[in-house]
């Protein structure tokens, strides 16, 4: 290398460089991979051991610097407190509407007496006929036109 030309010289130096930095940025990735592993597995060993979810979210949250899956926990934490919250208001709001949904209640109930519950056919609206026990085999609703059937 001392006795090559000065563009060689130039370029080898350059060569050296470029992989000391490539080198230094493999080993920073590799240690920092490590690191983070470490914590992912500290932190998943005190989630599993059964310590309370609200303890685990504010630790997550003290922390300045937590395991990636810390940070997942604590967001997913987050979002259940809220879905939570959310549905505590709408429970709160309809137990404020059970009052007068429980006075509408026999006005639904009327309703469904007056309907008569026959079985429908196919979803098409018209009732299914059953067939008579009379020895004409006619198919009758149950009326008074039917001569075994108005007994």
């Amino acid at each position: 290398m001392l006795h090559a030309s000065f563009v060689v010289q130039v370029v080898m130096i350059g060569l050296l460089a470029v992989s000391v930095v490539s080198w230094s940025m493999i080993f920073g990735k590799v240690f920092g991979l490590k690191r983070v592993r470490t914590l992912n597995d500290s932190f998943e060993r005190e989630f599993w051991s059964g310590k309370n979810l609200a303890e685990l979210n504010q630790a997550a949250g003290a922390k300045h610097t937590s395991a990636p899956m810390e940070r997942i926990f604590a967001s997913g934490m987050r979002e259940f407190l809220k879905l939570r919250e959310r549905r505590a208001r709408r429970r709160g709001a309809a137990r404020r509407r059970a009052p007068r949904d429980a006075r509408q209640l026999p006005a639904r109930a009327r309703r469904h007496r007056r309907q008569p519950r026959l079985p429908r056919l196919g979803g098409f609206g018209e009732p299914v006929r059953r067939v008579c026990s009379a020895p004409c085999g006619a198919s009758c609703m149950r009326s008074s036109a039917c001569p075994t059937c108005s007994r």
